[in-house]
């Protein structure tokens, strides 16, 4: 039966006398309803109106046009608004129009909304456009039939399928705006419709760019990282014309928003994040123009001896017919394992055993000693045996191990490593190694080669060996109690006698190619662990030993040997590098550093390799003495404990670039992150990612919105979410302010002196020739000058410090210490030394270290020539053929 109007206006009768909270509303209600008896649609106007007039609440109305939705053919479609259940939208930082999910009620028809992806929406309030996107899911849920939620994204979602694939050169350097300008024109115009641009300068140089193989939203992230992420970017609408509108912007450092605690805040938290906090960074740089040419330079590299390092056999691959003593039926022959010789073992039928050994091989009592050999003989005959004996000070035998223990070595036909370990009895100061061959047999083919015996419980380091000319030396290659760079470097305590020194140097194997005639640079941090100085001999082998002494303070000192110290000779293939005591001393050597001189040889920024390396903590002096860094920075070490990370920053070339990166990088992460957000209920003003939010009332600094959510729910109350941001520094932020702020000086500069010099607008002659003017062009002097008494050719010569004339370029008149002319050259007259071919210093006057020189005159047939000592900034030293010539020779 159907119901009639009649049945439901009694209805809403029982109802609103059953909920109403006034007798009086009850009532007058009633009395509306039944005298009018009006049917459904004029009975709800009636409760409507009497609820109004007496101050009910009622639920709010939608706000009418609050979602429009276009099709792809621009035209609107149908989309009834009281569909809506709640919708949400975002405005962020980077992309500015985020995602916007629209959720639906379940009371209408499928004709009720007809949504299609990439159907544009758009989001309205106050009459007012708050959001536009694109649909990318409208989405039927099976959980609840008949409902749907439609996600919409920004434009910038649209770059993810635009790919980037090129290089920006602007040379001399361009600002960030226009690098975004070309990617925006080139790349997203050509494929979005309409598009218009609101591009600013942000501030922020770029000289060299690589986009390739990115997204076009990527590349304009990475835009903005370059700024230091002190812009923003994204897609807005034109407000005049509708469109879509791509823009770059500074971001704003004033306080645009601001709102007291209390009140509209549902919500404020702010907790500080102490896992973050870094105090000390292993940093890694960029390819490093001036690399480290040693072979594990800091000695980080340590490992297990062998027949190279730590060997305690002398000629253990039989190179020289020396140190091994055998018996008869013992040679030297061909087919070695390695070098050009091996011991051929052949018993030969003399009715005895074949042997041959090295005796008085020095030995620490209780230490574990490895023996290890290649051993070589036929396949199947059993042959070789080796025992390694221990004597005490007297030459009495305490013990032997033999190897193998039962039966001999079984020969493979090949090569095959053996080995075996024993420890070194009580007493016992030398031992000795012998091999036996147990076949009598002329054809026997046993033998070996490559025998070691090392200290097992002792490392070697990759690439460096010890020479000891006598003494007592303690080492340890793998020193990890104090250390100037990684964690390890090396210990040596000498006790050495007369003529005696002990020596670490690189392994042949690690020899390092050189460049005949390039200058090279030698340094490494070297402590002095005694309470007075003492002396080291830093040393380079090519063919022979070339030395520089060096004094050691106590502690640790950064020693160098600079360009002028060593250059290498024509017929040099490569070169050992080392260091040298000759005293007794207890050292450490770390940091070691060889190759091609430069300027930044300070010891501060250490190159390990191929790349530059730092460890940077906020203990050092230039954290320290930084105004501008927090305390709370300063003490992170003593306040959180030591926080270590490990970072890569392609840009760092050097130590200044790395302090400047330091420096941003502590000012952040050596104190608690603070992540803020706050939550805002039934918000009636807009906020934008385009100025600082300032919270009342509380003493946190104004901070940036990287993240603006909107949400307006079923009680149509308009509340957002604010993510504040804690931005981190980037390098090339910091390096580019630091460049920026050099431009800017120059510029400055050059703009007070143009001030200077104009006294105000226009050209032409006044008082002191403040004016701007043309001294001269191309073509002849500017209408401003007048010159007299000149001669073709003349140039202006500075005569003086603040003296200058026309002069004829001239090379000087040769006389001894006079300049030649306009050069940066300069004449030295002497004679040649009485014995021929012998060496002379001739001190030059340049203040720089020469170039060459050119022999001017010289009254006798001879060659004069360069000398076997280094050239610097006050000498040169040069060799004559022949004795007592006059000679004039023009240094440059």
């Amino acid at each position: 039966m159907a119901t009639s109007p009649a049945h439901i206006t009694q209805e809403v009768v029982e109802v609103a006398a059953s909920t109403a909270s006034s007798s009086r509303v009850t009532q007058t209600i009633a009395e509306a309803i039944i005298s009018r008896r009006d049917p459904l649609a004029r009975t709800s106007q009636a409760v409507a109106e009497i609820l109004i007039s007496r101050r009910v609440p009622l639920p709010p109305p939608v706000p009418a046009d609050l979602v429009r939705i276009y099709g792809a053919d621009g035209k609107r479609k149908r989309f009834p608004n009281r569909l809506i259940e709640s919708l949400d939208w975002e405005l962020i930082e980077q992309g500015y129009f985020g995602t916007a999910n629209i959720r639906l009620k379940d009371e209408f028809d499928a004709g009720d909304a007809d949504v299609s992806g990439g159907d544009l929406v758009e989001i309205w309030l106050d009459s007012q456009l708050r959001y536009r996107g694109y649909v990318g899911i409208p989405e039927q849920q099976l959980t609840i039939p008949e409902r749907k939620s439609i996600t919409a994204y920004g434009r910038a979602e649209r770059l993810n399928s635009i790919i980037i694939g090129k290089r920006y050169v602007f040379p001399g350097g361009a600002d960030i705006s226009q690098a975004f300008a070309r990617v925006a024109t080139e790349f997203i115009a050509t494929r979005i419709p309409n598009l218009e641009f609101d591009i600013q300068s942000v501030g922020f140089d770029v000289e060299n760019l690589s986009l390739e193989r990115i997204t076009a939203r990527e590349a304009m992230n990475t835009l903005v990282e370059q700024a230091a992420r002190r812009a923003v970017w994204g897609f807005d609408v034109n407000p005049a014309t509708g469109n879509d509108r791509i823009f770059l912007r500074p971001k704003s450092n004033t306080v645009k928003y601001k709102h007291q605690i209390g009140g509209r805040v549902s919500q404020y938290s702010y907790p500080p994040d102490y896992s973050q906090i870094v105090n000390k960074v292993f940093l890694t740089g960029a390819e490093a123009k001036y690399p480290n040419l040693i072979l594990n330079a800091s000695f980080e590299q340590p490992k297990e001896p062998d027949i190279n390092d730590g060997n305690l056999v002398q000629n253990p691959s039989f190179e020289q017919n020396a140190v091994w003593v055998s018996n008869f039926g013992m040679l030297r022959q061909t087919n070695p394992y390695t070098g050009s010789w091996f011991m051929h073992m052949d018993g030969m039928d003399n009715g005895g055993l074949a042997w041959t050994q090295q005796s008085d091989i020095e030995i620490t009592a209780g230490r574990t000693y490895k023996c290890e050999f290649m051993q070589y003989g036929k396949v199947g005959e059993n042959t070789l045996y080796a025992e390694l004996s221990f004597y005490n000070e007297g030459g009495d035998l305490l013990n032997t191990k033999r190897y193998p223990s039962f039966g001999y070595i079984t020969s493979m036909g090949t090569y095959q490593s053996c080995g075996f370990s024993a420890i070194a009895p009580a007493n016992a100061v030398k031992c000795q190694i012998k091999f036996t061959n147990a076949v009598i047999a002329t054809t026997e083919l046993a033998g070996i080669d490559d025998v070691a015996i090392y200290d097992a419980s002792n490392v070697a380091q990759e690439g460096w060996k010890i020479e000891q000319g006598g003494g007592d030396v303690t080492l340890d290659w793998a020193y990890d109690l104090d250390s100037k760079h990684g964690y390890y470097c090396v210990y040596i305590k000498a006790d050495l006698g007369t003529n005696e020194y002990v020596r670490i140097l690189q392994t042949k194997a690690a020899r390092i190619s050189v460049k005949a005639k390039q200058q090279y640079q030698y340094s490494a941090w070297v402590k002095n662990l005694a309470a007075s100085d003492v002396a080291v001999k830093m040393g380079i082998y090519d063919t022979k030993w070339n030395e520089k002494s060096k004094t050691l303070a106590p502690g640790w000192n950064f020693i160098t040997w600079d360009a002028a110290g060593y250059t290498p000779a024509d017929d040099v293939d490569g070169v050992q590098v080392g260091f040298k005591l000759e005293v007794d001393a207890e050292i450490l050597v770390d940091a070691t550093y060889f190759g091609y001189y430069h300027d930044l040889g300070d010891g501060s920024a250490y190159i390990a390799g191929t790349n530059y390396e730092f460890v940077i903590s906020t203990d050092d002096t230039f954290v320290q003495t930084d105004t501008e860094l927090p305390d709370e920075v300063k003490g992170s070490i003593a306040n959180y404990g030591l926080r270590e990370a490990l970072e890569a920053v392609d840009g760092i070339s050097d130590s200044i670039q790395a302090q400047n990166w330091a420096k941003g990088y502590f000012g952040i992460k050596a104190q608690p992150v603070v992540a803020h957000r706050v939550d805002l209920t039934n918000w009636n003003k807009e906020i934008k990612p385009d100025g600082l939010f300032k919270l009342l009332g509380s003493t946190i600094a104004p901070a940036f919105p990287v993240r603006v959510r909107y949400k307006l729910g079923g009680d149509n109350l308009l509340n957002v979410s604010l993510d504040l941001n804690t931005e981190r520094p980037t390098f090339e932020g910091l390096l580019q302010r630091v460049l920026r702020a050099a431009k800017n000086a120059v510029k400055s500069s050059a703009s007070s002196a143009s001030s200077a010099l104009s006294g105000g607008s226009g050209s032409g002659t006044s008082s002191g020739h403040n004016q701007i003017h043309e001294l001269a062009s191309s073509t002849g002097l500017g209408s401003d000058h007048t010159a007299s008494g000149l001669t073709a050719g003349q140039v202006l010569q500075a005569t003086a410090a603040d003296a200058a004339r026309f002069k004829q370029l001239a090379m000087g008149d040769g006389s001894d210490g006079s300049l030649a002319g306009g050069l940066d050259a300069i004449y030295q007259n002497y004679t040649t030394n009485a014995t021929p071919d012998t060496e002379d210093t001739i001190a030059h006057g340049l203040g720089r270290t020469p170039v060459g020189f050119v022999v001017v005159s010289i009254d006798k047939a001879g060659m004069v020539y360069k000398g076997v000592t280094a050239w610097d900034g006050t000498n040169l030293y040069l060799k004559c053929s022949i004795t007592s010539a006059s000679v004039t020779i023009l240094i440059f």
